[in-house]
Order: C-alpha cells, then sequence, then structure tokens
C-alpha cells in the first residue's frame, strides 16, 4: 500500500524474496488494483462479511457434530430447513414491503346476475 493505491504481490512466498521485492521497489512496475477490489471497498467488505458467515457455519456444523452427537447428515438437514425457513420469511418480507409501495388495485367484482339479451321482435 502506498499513498492510498493497493499493489497485489504474487511472487514466492519466501521471505527473502518478499523483502527483495520491497527494498528493490519491484512493486512500482505493478498496476495499482482497480477501487472496488480495495480492502477497504464496499465489495471487498460484504466478500469478508460471507466468509465470517461460513466460518462461523462450519463451527457451528462442528459443534454440533462433536457436542450433540448429531451425525453429519443431520447437521446439514438442520441447516437446509433454517435455510429454507429464513428463505420463506425474506419472501414474506419482500411481499410485504412490495405490497407497502405498490398497493394492489382494487378488484371490481361483476354481478352474478347477467341481464339477458332479448331477441329482436320479441316483447314481453
Amino acid at each position: 500500500v502506498t499513498n492510498g493505491e493497493f499493489r497485489q504481490y504474487r511472487g514466492s512466498r519466501e521471505k527473502e524474496a518478499f523483502i527483495s521485492f520491497i527494498e528493490d521497489k519491484l512493486w512500482e512496475k505493478l498496476e495499482a488494483i482497480p477501487s472496488w477490489k480495495s480492502p477497504s471497498s464496499t465489495f471487498m467488505s460484504i466478500i469478508s462479511f460471507f466468509f465470517k458467515l461460513s466460518q462461523i457455519l462450519r463451527k457451528m456444523h462442528n459443534k454440533m457434530m462433536e457436542d450433540y452427537g448429531i451425525p453429519a447428515w443431520g447437521s446439514y438437514t438442520i441447516f437446509a430447513m433454517v435455510t429454507i425457513m429464513i428463505g420463506a420469511l425474506l419472501g414474506l418480507l419482500l411481499v410485504f414491503i412490495i405490497d407497502q409501495i405498490y398497493p394492489p388495485s382494487a378488484v371490481v367484482k361483476k354481478s352474478s346476475v347477467t341481464k339477458k339479451k332479448k331477441a329482436p321482435g320479441i316483447y314481453h
């Protein structure tokens, strides 16, 4: 990182190689990464959130298997059911929000009794 610009080091992960990359200023030859890939960008914050969430879910899976003795298929079943329930609740919430923003139009009911057309020339 220099002057708020990030450059990605793709060389060897050995200490000496990285130090020589810095000391020889080889980083100056690299193009700065786009701002949306910056660690402080909104996009990367969202990616970071999902990575943390995956770690939490993995810990929950291990806890269910190790502490509670639930088999792996049982843990996956629980996660599947919770995912379906959360999806259903979010779907209902989305429908509610859309109905508040764009309320449904009034439905005009047609009369169940329809007037019969009289045949021409016949009077009652």
